[in-house]
Parts: structure tokens; C-alpha cells; sequence
């Protein structure tokens, strides 16, 4: 069993003729030595950036998300939403509205997508975690902020300290024909900036975060969602912790 071993410890400790031999033997395992420890450290720092960028999405993005099959929104069914809520694992569910929508503040226009969310939502993510100004606070007593992507706050010039800086929101009403007036073929409303996340370019430049009453009134929604985010216990069974977000969809 120790043969191949012998053969190799002779082959490279051993006297020779020539000593041209041994260095070149040495040359080649210090060449192997390094490469394979240069691969190791690569393998080591790609794995660190999968985490990394695994950590990001799921601080954005829930464990499960809902969706229709067809259309855009759909009206949840309290019955089966009870059963959802029972199941074991099940850690919160977050009723999401999400709209395209025009924003302006001060001179500046922006648009983005807005994401009404209800009391459960930091329970479904982590962005709470991920604030770059301010804390995440979307209503106290019957004040609404909006939490804002960093991107979307250097673009629009978002100043949090002026006591009357607020966004106004432009979201296209549902079922009407053109009008004469360009503005009645929009829902407005306004809402004081509360603070920005900074998560990844891809989130921070696009979503602006609401209550979801704000963003019923806003779209005209009195009963329909987008989707429904759900978040599930860490030890339950089949949950993969690498994974960012699933989707299902309803009919």
C-alpha cells in the first residue's frame, strides 16, 4: 500500500547523479503548492461575494411572494388567507401594493415604483436593517412617511430636515379617457419623506416604500393587492437558506 509512497519520497530525497533533478522535482511541487493555494483563495473570496449578494436580495426580498396569475392585482379570500396564516412555519404575511407612479419634489421629477406595505412588512423583510438615513418609520398616528431608495433620494434632493419638504405622488387613474386637463387623469397625493435604504442599485433606484392605505388611495385599490409576501421560519422544513425568493402564483 505504501508503495507508490516510497517510490515518490525515494524519487525526491534521494542522492543523484545530477542535482539539476532534485531542483526541478522542488520547482514543481512549490508551482503546484501555489497554484492550487492561489485557487483555493479565489474559490474562497467568490464564495464570500455569493453570500454577500445573497444577504442583500433577502434584505429586500421575502422568503415566498403570492402573485396573480393574471392581471396585476388580485382581491386575497380572508377564508384562505386564515388557513395560510395557520400553517406551521409560517412566520408573518405582508399585503403588498405595487404601482408605477410619478414623483416630484421641489423642481425635480422622478419615476419609480411605489410598494404599499402594511404593519407586517418588517417582519417579511430585513430592510429595516438596511437604512441609510433615518429609521423605518412608516406612520405615526396619522402622520404617513415614505421610505425611500438612496438613489431615488440623491436624484429628487431629498432634504429630511426641512419640516415642509414633501413628496408628491402621480399615479394614473384606472378606467378614465383622456381629458383635456392633464391632471385629472391622475390620483395625487403628498407624503413627508421619513427616510432612504440602501440595499443594492437595483432596489435603491426604484422603490419608494408607503403605507398601504396611502398606496390604496393613491392607486384607487380598495380591496385588490399585488401580492402577498410571506416570511418563514428559519428552521422550518425545506426552507433553504441560500435561497431568494420564491414566487407562486393564485388564481
Amino acid at each position: 500500500m505504501n508503495l507508490p509512497f516510497n517510490f515518490a519520497r525515494r524519487y525526491l530525497v534521494s542522492k543523484k547523479s545530477s542535482n539539476a533533478i532534485n531542483i526541478i522535482s522542488w520547482i514543481s511541487i512549490a508551482g503546484i503548492f501555489v497554484g492550487s493555494l492561489g485557487l483555493i483563495l479565489v474559490l474562497s473570496v467568490f464564495n464570500g461575494f455569493e453570500g454577500l449578494v445573497i444577504s442583500l436580495y433577502n434584505s429586500f426580498n421575502p422568503d415566498l411572494v403570492i402573485t396573480p396569475v393574471e392581471g396585476k392585482s388580485f382581491t386575497p379570500d380572508s377564508v384562505l388567507l386564515t388557513q395560510l396564516q395557520s400553517l406551521k412555519g409560517i412566520q408573518a404575511i405582508s399585503k403588498v401594493i405595487e404601482e408605477n407612479a410619478l414623483l416630484t419634489y421641489d423642481d425635480k421629477q422622478y419615476i419609480a415604483t411605489i410598494k404599499g406595505v402594511d404593519s407586517n412588512y418588517a417582519q417579511v423583510s430585513g430592510i429595516d436593517s438596511s437604512m441609510y438615513e433615518g429609521e423605518f418609520l412608516l406612520q405615526r398616528g396619522n402622520e404617513e412617511f415614505a421610505i425611500i431608495g438612496a438613489g431615488i433620494q440623491q436624484s429628487l434632493g431629498v432634504n429630511y430636515a426641512d419640516p415642509f419638504g414633501f413628496i408628491t405622488v402621480y399615479v394614473p387613474k384606472k378606467g378614465t379617457s383622456t381629458s383635456i386637463n392633464p391632471e385629472d387623469a391622475f390620483n395625487r397625493d403628498m407624503i413627508k419623506p421619513g427616510g432612504s435604504f440602501a440595499i443594492q442599485s437595483e432596489f435603491d433606484i426604484k422603490y419608494m416604500i408607503v403605507p398601504l392605505d396611502f398606496a390604496r388611495r393613491i392607486t384607487g385599490d380598495k380591496n385588490e393587492i399585488s401580492a402577498l409576501e410571506v416570511s418563514v421560519n428559519r428552521g422550518s422544513r425545506g426552507y433553504a437558506s441560500s435561497s431568494t425568493c420564491r414566487c407562486l402564483e393564485v388564481q
